[in-house]
């Protein structure tokens, strides 16, 4: 049979855009995207700009007497909210999605919801509606989700529309935007603490024992990790990342239910003070400090506003600030960071893990963030960008040691909080109604899918002073990424061996300065690779060939220590996540070489075993929940 002979593609076909199918993931840690599909980008700044200034422009040239500049400024004033109204409703509405990879099945609206209100069965007969009037629509029990919530919203782009309304505006110009200006601290008391202070029971019922309100991180991307599990991961990477001592004063600021403060105090030896201004919540952390054998000598909550905390100037040496920043305000966000930076010491670490948005969103991101802003996180009006967050910070004097974005380590652990919750729904439903549950139902099935898929991420930042005489050398052994173990053979790179012969044990024959043809093939054993002598691979950090070592080193920075190389045969583990120890660091009372790096006066604790914070829920009433409502 003749061979058929492939013709190169012309020019015309090398242009075109490759549209490549979205492969669907299947890994265990996560709910994983049905319908990983692409909506309307953000709208064109330079585009609206123009139309705000030309129109007024046109409109002044109309007028059949002469103007001035006042004339044109009130134009400007009178067309600037409508024209920027009308521009973000239509590009919303009209404008493409950014790629049509992901084919929209276009399945029947009834196989998704069933409107049980008659108007707007009416208005929306047969057509799509606004996700925020559909998410109303649904807390005010006018709509009902075929199947399971975090199902349906998975395929919301075959049943939705992510366009601005007036509700939408409404809530922008009465409610977001003087809550940006203002931003007082009553403000935030007020907002804080009928959120926070809502009930205990309430946030245990999707939380579980360990209480904590902030993103877990995977270990293991091949199984569905417990919430603790993924909690107690992050609680000693956080430690792990301050470098925690016995005796070192640690500031958390934001403390929550007060876990970590008791983790790092029971398991690290650190004094601890949290900070928050949750009245509810300052009592459960005061409560799981003693349960936990910490003395008020030891460790402390104040319930107070992150102003009002006592000014010693330089007195933390480590502090840890976990998803609190996003409730300063844009505002005040600088004068935050400056406190921070008055309490710590000048070689003290922070730990700074904030949640923010993408910064080429797309519309559904600004419907959503407008949707927690009204209904979950009011006055949370600081998640930026991570490049402004950057900015912010190193403004206040800071200098950036590491970023870990965990985004989806978020989905993860918001997916074992949207099950705890349904499984808690007669709970719920009993105490705070049908609303209250069907609010945090969406709240929680979004956000898996949000923070998977980028619209909103958390980034956790390690950080110090930028000072000259900051020991930025003594923070390797703690800048995770950098001691990730190498998952292969390596061989070292060789080339121009006439320029170094004592690293090849003797003079080399000069290398041609053309590349030669490729030569013939030759018996295996004459095409073996060179061995390198000994002083070559102690030049080399410990890396050599196969032939001269018998076991490749795992880790750059630790080639020379059995101990650690034991370790890591021992621990050994494929995956990509599990691989990044940046996202997996092990606690110092589980790793066997740790006594070897640490001071005497450290092995005392280090010898400890990591032991969970042992939980104790209460009710508003005061009575103790056991049993399931954990």
């Amino acid at each position: 049979m003749a061979e058929v002979k492939k013709e190169s593609p012309t020019l015309q076909e090398l242009q075109q855009p490759v549209q490549k199918p979205v492969k669907l993931t299947k890994w265990k840690a996560i709910h994983n995207a049905t319908l990983p599909a692409e909506g309307s980008g953000a709208f064109n700044n330079v585009h609206l700009a123009i139309l705000d200034l030309a129109v007024p422009w046109f409109v002044q040239r109309m007028i059949p007497f002469k103007t001035g500049w006042k004339t044109y400024w009130f134009l400007f004033a009178l067309f600037f909210v409508p024209l920027t109204i009308g521009y973000w409703i239509i590009t919303s509405r009209f404008g493409p999605r950014k790629n049509e990879r992901t084919k929209l099945p276009n399945r029947p609206l009834s196989e998704y919801y069933t409107i049980k209100d008659r108007d707007l069965a009416a208005k929306y007969e047969g057509k799509k509606m606004p996700m925020q009037v559909f998410h109303d629509a649904y807390f005010e029990g006018k709509i009902d989700f075929n199947g399971d919530v975090l199902d349906v919203m998975e395929q919301r782009h075959d049943w939705s529309l992510f366009e601005l309304t007036p509700e939408n505006f409404r809530y922008v110009l009465f409610n977001l935007i003087p809550d940006v200006i203002f931003h007082t601290q009553k403000q935030d008391e007020d907002q804080i603490r009928d959120n926070y202070d809502r009930g205990d029971d309430f946030y245990s019922w999707f939380l579980g024992p360990r209480m904590i309100y902030t993103s877990g991180v995977i270990r293991d991307i091949n199984r569905e990790e417990t919430l603790e599990e993924l909690q107690d991961n992050k609680l000693n990477m956080v430690c792990e990342k301050l470098d925690l001592q016995p005796g070192d004063r640690m500031l958390d600021i934001g403390c929550g239910w007060g876990t970590l403060i008791a983790h790092a105090a029971k398991n690290y030896g650190a004094d601890v003070t949290g900070v928050t201004v949750a009245q509810t919540g300052a009592a459960f952390a005061e409560r799981r400090l003693r349960e936990n054998g910490v003395p008020e000598s030891q460790g402390r909550v104040l319930c107070m506003d992150y102003r009002e905390i006592p000014n010693k100037k330089g007195y933390y040496n480590k502090i840890s600030c976990l998803e609190m920043a996003e409730h300063v305000g844009l505002r005040r966000y600088s004068t935050f960071l400056k406190e921070l930076y008055d309490l710590l010491d000048d070689d003290g670490v922070l730990v700074f893990q904030v949640a923010g948005l993408r910064k080429q969103w797309q519309f559904e991101d600004l419907i959503w963030g407008i949707f927690m802003n009204k209904y979950v996180f009011p006055g949370a009006d600081a998640s930026k960008n991570l490049g402004w967050v950057i900015e912010q910070l190193e403004g206040a004097g800071f200098e950036v040691k590491s970023i870990d974005v965990l985004g989806v380590h978020y989905s993860a652990t918001i997916w074992q909080w949207y099950k705890n919750w349904l499984s808690n729904r007669d709970k719920v439903v009993a105490k705070y109604g049908e609303r209250w549950f069907r609010i945090w139902a969406y709240f929680l099935a979004y956000s898996v899918i949000v923070a998977r898929q980028g619209s909103s991420s958390v980034f956790q930042i390690t950080l110090h002073k930028n000072l000259n005489a900051f020991d930025r050398c003594g923070q390797i052994p703690t800048h995770a990424a950098t001691q990730a173990p190498v998952r292969r053979e390596i061989k070292p790179v060789e080339s121009h061996r006439e320029f170094w012969p004592e690293m090849y044990g003797g003079a080399a024959k000069p290398v041609a300065a053309s590349v030669p043809a490729p030569a013939a093939s030759k018996p295996a054993a004459a095409s073996a690779e060179p061995t390198l002598s000994a002083a070559s691979t102690a030049a080399l950090g410990g890396l050599s060939s196969a032939a001269a070592a018998p076991k490749p080193a795992q880790n750059a920075f630790a080639a020379s220590d059995a101990a650690y190389e034991s370790k890591l045969d021992d621990t050994f583990d494929p995956t990509p996540i599990s691989a990044q120890n940046a996202f997996a660091p092990k606690a110092r009372a589980e790793t066997d070489f740790a006594a070897a790096v640490v001071p005497d006066e450290v092995k005392a604790v280090a010898a400890e075993p990591i032991v969970p914070v042992v939980p104790k829920v209460e009710d508003a009433e005061g009575a103790e929940v056991k049993g399931s409502a954990i």
